[in-house]
């Protein structure tokens, strides 16, 4: 389900997007400022980190991480020792990466090799024992056809015996209904600039999809001020419709954990999925 341009913004960042301020862009969470916000957001989230690690070392070998983003599974990873093959089909959100592996001693930045790429049309030439899919991203794939292009193309890159994890929000119409009331303040602040980003949420039931709005603005220190709309839109999936479709494209299901429980009555479970190619034992 795709969202047209003009239903993408709603309640209060409507009405910034109408207004039309002076200095104001939009965009996708994934590209131009909201690729460095995302980056900065969410780079200290570690609680999935050490689990990829882990199960990197046992795998041996090279990782192939889908929608790898700015690098928040990767470079722990590199750092490990680990070498990663990152596909993201965001440019923007790759340059982060690049720029940050570029910061890394040299041995950890050659670990990583990342390219622009559809993560539901792969033909990478090779097989890895472990693929990652973080950071709830399974998500962004919003209708069973495309999820079942990525399960099949997952499936044709796992070695014999590899594993393939990755994660997906559990949630309920009552936290999602919830959610629609909030409206959050996050601020930021450097000594180059002062920064505040409001967030909100709205559920679109009919359409299956969450959508989330972020509003920016960025005061220079000579008082200048830019303004950042941002949005994404979140498939609202539920777990024994994912695990049918795994299936259909040549997966199984091995396990599935809770490893991330909310810390509010707002917030949603996040639950992993580890898998196997069928054919795999």
């Amino acid at each position: 389900m795709s969202i047209a341009p003009e239903e993408r913004f709603f309640g209060p960042f409507a009405v910034l997007h109408a207004l039309d301020l002076p200095s104001s862009s939009a965009s996708d969470l994934y590209e131009g400022f909201y690729a460095g916000f995302y980056d900065t957001f969410t780079r200290d989230e570690d609680w999935d980190v050490e689990r990829y690690v882990q199960e990197a070392r046992s795998a041996g070998g090279a990782v192939l991480e889908l929608a790898c983003g700015s690098g928040r599974i990767a470079l722990p990873l590199a750092r490990a020792g680990i070498e990663v093959h990152g596909i993201d089909l965001a440019p923007d959100m790759l340059k982060v990466l690049a720029k940050r592996a570029a910061a890394e001693p040299p041995e950890v930045g050659e670990r990583i090799h990342s390219m622009v790429g559809d993560m539901t049309q792969l033909d990478l030439g090779r097989r890895f024992g472990l693929v990652v899919l973080g950071a709830t991203s399974l998500c962004l794939l919003h209708t069973p056809a495309q999820r079942e292009r990525l399960f099949a193309s997952v499936a044709a890159h796992l070695a014999d015996g590899g594993r393939f994890l990755f994660d997906m929000t559990i949630t309920s119409p009552e936290q999602l209904r919830a959610q629609d009331d909030q409206l959050l303040t996050l601020p930021a602040t450097s000594a180059r600039f002062k920064r505040f980003t409001l967030l909100g949420r709205k559920w679109v039931p009919e359409d299956g999809l969450q959508l989330v709005n972020f509003y920016s603005e960025v005061v220079a220190a000579d008082g200048a001020t830019r303004r950042f709309l941002g949005s994404t839109a979140k498939a609202v999936l539920d777990a024994a419709a994912v695990v049918a479709e795994l299936e259909r494209a040549g997966l199984r299901l091995l396990a599935r954990e809770p490893v991330l429980e909310p810390g509010d009555p707002t917030g949603d479970r996040i639950d992993l999925f580890t898998c196997a190619a069928a054919r795999s034992r």
